[in-house]
């Protein structure tokens, strides 16, 4: 048990006993874990990070290919309306 933990064990165990202080300090000791446990579970890890980095890095790369293509592809329209014009 923490120094907080052991000092409300104290409080409640003068106004409860023994027995119910130490079963409400475990109850909330649980209760603060999973709490903590949920909110953690939101932050992004160092693994989530570097997958975002190389997705990122792929749609770079798609759009760059898409541009390009789409460029050539006015070019030789462009080209192919002039010849006959």
């Amino acid at each position: 048990m923490a120094v907080s933990e052991i000092h409300l064990y104290e409080v409640l165990s003068s106004k409860f006993g023994k027995e119910e202080a130490k079963n409400l300090v475990e109850f909330v000791e649980l209760k603060a874990e999973k709490k903590l446990s949920e909110k953690t579970s939101l932050f992004a890890t160092k693994e989530d990070v570097a997958n975002l980095k190389t997705e990122i890095a792929h749609s770079k790369v798609d759009i760059v290919r898409w541009v390009v293509g789409t460029a050539i592809v006015l070019a030789g329209l462009i080209v192919a309306v002039t010849k006959f014009m």
